[in-house]
């Protein structure tokens, strides 16, 4: 073999090498491992909110009153401020804050409620596993002022006696039309709801998220996502 046909050998088995690191490269980096963090304003008549993550800045702009945000975030440890809204970014008084800590593939909501009197940041996190086949996930938390309630689905009560702050999930069968609402526990007058769940298929987890200091201002939350099936 001539010094030149060794010499392109050469250089062709680099390219090959280069490439094969770069497929297996790219692969690796194309894993998501980010976090996924619902926001949720449950504060009646506070105005609308900015959610600002320290290093991030503002990753909500204006988020009223029982309405809800998504966001990615890469692992870490946030410090998060929840501030007035303003025009300008992070600028307005700091209502809540606290720290999350988040990992790999971390699947949370924060909830901005009132505690003891003040406003604060709940965390819980949501059960993004996958679903057996022909069934979907119904998680309930209990974010409001008061006493435990219960959750009654078409009717019937599926949760009992949910803990403020607390939360609590089941099995349902997907394609169903579901209409939920709250109660405190033992009673059947409504103090939250109704909202219906329609257009459900096998592989979603809803979450519904109760907030509100008062039956006249109490609303549901209500978010999905599509979390996949196991046989």
């Amino acid at each position: 073999m001539t010094v030149r046909k060794s010499l392109a050998r050469a250089i062709a088995l680099a390219v090959v090498a280069a490439s094969v690191l770069m497929i297996v490269g790219s692969s690796s980096a194309g894993v998501d491992t980010r976090a996924t963090v619902f926001f949720v304003h449950g504060l009646p008549g506070g105005g609308k909110v900015d959610i600002c993550i320290g290093g991030v800045g503002e990753v909500t702009s204006g988020l009223a009153y029982a309405e809800k945000d998504k966001r990615k975030l890469a692992p870490d440890t946030y410090k998060v401020k929840v501030r007035k809204a303003t025009k300008a970014d992070c600028k307005g008084d700091v209502i809540a804050k606290g720290s999350v800590a988040l990992s790999d593939f971390a699947n949370a909501t924060l909830v901005v409620r009132t505690v003891d009197g003040k406003a604060s940041i709940t965390r819980f996190n949501n059960d993004a596993g996958p679903t057996a086949p022909g069934e979907i996930r119904l998680t309930a938390a209990h974010m409001m002022k008061g006493s435990a309630v219960d959750v009654w689905d078409n009717g019937s009560v599926l949760f009992t006696g949910i803990a403020r702050g607390g939360t609590d999930e089941d099995l349902l069968t997907a394609g169903g039309i579901y209409s939920l609402w709250g109660t405190k526990t033992g009673e059947t007058a409504a103090i939250v709801g109704p909202r219906v769940i329609d257009s459900t298929s096998e592989g979603q987890a809803f979450t519904f998220v109760m907030v509100g200091t008062k039956v006249a201002n109490n609303r549901l939350v209500i978010f999905k996502q599509d979390v996949g099936t196991v046989v």
